[in-house]
């Protein structure tokens, strides 16, 4: 796969527990790592509590983004366009999924990449690159 690859938050939570030989893989193949700034929100978020498991996720973060060829993406005025056409479409559609996972998908899109998701909301972005999804049960 030679390309940009994208972690949503369930990626990098199956990262720090080395339980995803598929996302292994596809770490293998990337030619970068791209953490959008709004799945490290989540992944931060989810640390906010004083527990050995947060501390854990929270070194686990740090390690992470220290990794040579990984970098955070924050949102771009390229990012806003393509969250904006996207959540106008899924709107028109009828076919709405979370705000932060449009903001993701948008990510994705300006980094010409793609993510790898568990999340299977979105299959209902047309055009879309992702990987993961083959044996996601939600």
């Amino acid at each position: 796969m030679r390309c940009p690859l994208l972690l949503d938050a369930n990626a990098i939570i199956s990262l720090f527990d080395g339980s995803d030989p598929e996302l292994e893989r596809a770490l293998c193949d990337a030619e970068e790592l791209i953490v959008p700034v709004v799945a490290y929100a989540e992944v931060v978020a989810g640390t906010e509590m004083d527990t050995k498991r947060a501390k854990m996720t929270r070194e686990a973060l740090s390690m992470l983004m220290a990794t040579p060829n990984t970098r955070l993406l924050p949102v771009s005025e390229a990012t806003v366009r393509h969250y904006s056409k996207t959540f106008n479409l899924l709107k028109k559609n009828g076919t709405p999924i979370p705000t932060n996972d449009i903001w993701i998908a948008a990510a994705t899109m300006e980094a010409g990449g793609v993510l790898f998701t568990r999340d299977r909301h979105f299959l209902k972005i047309p055009m879309f690159d992702t990987i993961g999804l083959e044996d996601a049960s939600s």
